[in-house]
């Protein structure tokens, strides 16, 4: 009989939402806590693990386990006391601390250990990395799942969808200044991603025609798996926001720029890039679920674009996710040996596009 285990990875579990489920292990990164169970987790040490104050992963996993009653889990809770998802920190070019991604990989790991093969729900998004599959998470997902790595694939939500304008990308040629405009109701933060190696350009961020920031590219060095410079900062207040690139006339690449909105009412008014999927469901080897009634890109609807699964009706993704992530499940309990490509090609047949 073949082994499959559902690693579900979110904000936290209520006692309520993990009755009745054979959970193997369960790890809390915003308390250090992992519990391994042996096989599976007894009474008290699900209810010393029970917390979930967002109320989101509980609702996930009671829909995961109305539908998947032949499964055992593994649950990863990933959000911190200020509500945000925890990610890898770095200290001199090494980890610091586990993010979500090494926990995932954890899973993984003690999955293999015991003999099952995985499939994660990921229920949650944003715009953190340069999405262009260069990312420190996309890189560690990668090393367990994707093309020619059968047994364990990723299901991650596709994000709002709501075709507001979040991304920004534009190339720069050397002695070049491009100038990208914003307008935010309110404080917003943003997340850019410069080059493909270190530059020495000029960021002037401008408020209502005052400039409220600069920044130099020679201050920034390079993320280690990818070396383009990745710049996060907040505009405060509301109004026209400018952000004026400026690369140097000396050099001869030009240098490709993103620029994401990542909390704020706020959008881009030029240089739209209408690619709005959000992490992880971006990754290339991640299966991506939207709504067929929502906008994220321009050809959403073609074969192999993203998302990779359109549902019909209304409600929220993250909600909605599970029910793709249930029939990748069945999938894999009926051929254990697919990977993310089998998968999505399987589901091409039942969510045709």
């Amino acid at each position: 009989m073949n082994k499959l285990c559902v690693i579900v990875i979110d904000s936290g579990f209520s006692l309520e939402s993990m009755q009745g489920l054979k959970i193997l292990a369960a790890r809390d990164l915003a308390s250090g806590t992992t519990i391994i169970g042996a096989p599976d987790l007894c009474a008290e040490q699900i209810d010393s693990f029970a917390c979930d104050p967002l109320n989101h992963g509980s609702i996930v996993l009671e829909r995961l386990g109305a539908r998947l009653t032949d499964v055992s889990f593994i649950l990863l809770r990933v959000f911190g006391s200020d509500n945000s998802c925890i990610r890898t920190t770095w200290a001199n070019g090494h980890i610091a601390s586990d993010g979500w991604t090494e926990a995932y990989l954890w899973a993984v790991k003690l999955c293999a250990e015991r003999g099952y093969k995985s499939v994660a729900n990921c229920s949650f998004g944003g715009f953190v990395h340069a999405a262009d599959g260069t990312g420190w998470e996309d890189y560690q997902l990668s090393q367990v799942t994707g093309v020619d790595k059968p047994g364990h694939v990723v299901v991650a939500a596709a994000g709002h969808g709501d075709g507001r304008a979040v991304h920004a990308s534009w190339f720069a040629q050397p002695g070049e200044s491009v100038w990208v405009s914003a307008l935010q109701k309110e404080s917003t933060s943003y997340n850019f991603w410069f080059g493909a190696s270190n530059k020495p350009w000029a960021l002037t961020i401008r408020r209502n025609g005052d400039v409220v920031d600069t920044y130099s590219g020679s201050d920034i060095v390079g993320n280690i798996w990818n070396l383009r410079q990745q710049l996060a900062l907040t505009v405060e207040g509301s109004g026209d926001v400018s952000f004026e690139f400026v690369l140097p006339v000396d050099g001869d690449e030009s240098v490709r720029c993103d620029g994401w909105i990542r909390g704020g009412a706020a959008w881009f008014h030029d240089h739209v890039d209408s690619l709005s999927v959000a992490e992880p469901a971006v990754f290339s080897e991640v299966i991506a679920v939207g709504l067929r009634l929502k906008s994220y890109s321009p050809d959403q609807l073609h074969p192999g674009s993203k998302p990779d699964v359109l549902l019909e009706g209304t409600g929220e993704i993250s909600f909605r996710t599970p029910e793709v992530t249930a029939m990748v499940a069945q999938l894999m309990l009926l051929n254990p040996d697919l990977d993310s490509v089998g998968v999505r090609n399987a589901l091409m047949n039942i969510y045709p596009k």
